[in-house]
């Protein structure tokens, strides 16, 4: 099987054009004929989680979609000038494998360097399909129930390339495929969660089966401390003014909150527009300056905390 995957791949690479004509978006990639040579610029919102080959998701504000690197990172050794968070040129032809769509690239060369990952989008179960928009996309669904506990790997995986957990979501019990992968989700060798929980990570499939790949140990949070928009608004957790503002914000924090190791403003589609690592805290107060760069819109601001973020909304004016 895995023998003719690699001599499809080899024939669609030796056939391809050696040059995309233009960069696309991901959603246009994904719309293109299976052995499209194509261009895509986006972030790596997740980490290198390839077994013998590097393999990682990348996500622009259209869509999201798989990377298939043959013989780079993953086991291999070799070095690789990329990390999650950063901003990538991939180009390369698209395939199937296991019925998910992928960029089998020729290059991914690296255009930016960040450690910020794309705010994931709030899904409902209408959004679990195979051709679900936010496939390939960092996404978060709440209400979420393990089905079986002992599928829970709370030891150290050591056959395959990670677990399937069966979880169930809300009061319809709604089936879905949690993957954890091994050697890269931080759920590996972790207790079972506390339920019912709110679950992040990247909307997937495999072999018609619909998937969400939690990577990093905020990816799964109780529900009872849920860190949505009015649950900080009632618990008085974060106040930002003025609200719309121009060009500075003012923030006060309250104990409960930790230490505010950085802030991040995203856009409505989920690109972190502006970071914000040198922070002057004064007490309870954290005043940030806006980048020129910044238009009027609406945005989500995120700190991220010793206790995980806090986010709230944000309207600038110009």
């Amino acid at each position: 099987m895995k023998e003719t995957f690699t001599i499809l791949l080899l024939l669609l690479l030796t056939s391809a054009p050696v040059l995309a004509q233009e960069t696309i978006t991901i959603k246009e990639a994904r719309a293109s004929e299976v052995g499209t040579f194509v261009k895509v610029e986006a972030v790596i919102n997740g980490p290198d989680y390839g077994f013998n080959h590097g393999q990682f998701y990348i996500q622009d504000s259209t869509g999201g979609i798989n990377i298939f690197f043959s013989n780079v990172g993953g086991e291999n050794g070799a070095s690789v000038s990329y990390n999650d968070g950063d901003t990538v040129s991939v180009t390369g032809v698209t395939s199937l494998f296991s019925d998910q769509l992928q960029i089998t690239p020729n290059s991914v060369d690296l255009i930016g360097a960040s450690d910020v990952l794309p705010e994931p989008i709030k899904i409902t179960t209408e959004d679990l399909t195979l051709d679900s928009e936010f496939q390939g996309m960092r996404v978060q669904i709440e209400e979420v129930s393990l089905v079986d506990a002992a599928e829970w790997p709370t030891s150290a995986i050591d056959a395959g390339s990670g677990v399937n957990v069966n979880v169930e979501i809300g009061p319809e019990k709604i089936p879905l495929v949690m993957r954890i992968d091994r050697g890269q989700s931080a759920q590996e060798g972790s207790a079972a969660p506390e339920e019912p929980f709110i679950l992040t990570g990247i909307l997937a499939n495999f072999e018609e089966t619909v998937q969400i790949f939690p990577f990093y140990e905020s990816d799964i949070t109780p529900q009872s401390t849920t860190n949505t928009i009015e649950a900080f608004t009632l618990e008085n957790a974060l106040k930002v003014y003025p609200n719309p503002v121009r060009s500075e914000i003012n923030l006060e924090v309250t104990p409960q909150m930790g230490s505010v190791i950085r802030a991040t403003l995203f856009d409505v589609m989920g690109k972190a527009v502006a970071n914000f690592n040198q922070l002057n805290i004064n007490q309870n107060n954290l005043r940030l300056s806006l980048p020129n760069a910044i238009k009027a819109g609406s945005y989500h601001l995120t700190l991220w905390t010793e206790k995980g973020p806090r986010s709230s909304k944000l309207v600038v004016l110009r």
